[in-house]
């Protein structure tokens, strides 16, 4: 498999940066939960899973939008 060159983000469609930005918002989550939860690592994968769903993203947003 050849590795193709960055793509402009500008150029890209809109479901692509949103399934890159899932993935960093993931990664925010989880790290944010094993940094600061001393849990089992099943507690933290539920936990995680919570927030990073449709359901807890449309929370997260409701929170933040008058901020916005």
């Amino acid at each position: 498999m050849e590795i193709a060159r960055p793509a402009d983000p500008l150029s890209l469609p809109a479901l692509t940066l949103a399934y890159l930005g899932d993935t960093i918002y993931d990664l925010y989550v989880r790290t944010t939960l094993a940094e600061t939860l001393r849990l089992p690592m099943r507690a933290l994968h539920l936990e995680a899973a919570k927030l990073v769903c449709a359901a807890g993203q449309a929370r997260a947003y409701r929170r933040i939008e008058g901020y916005l």
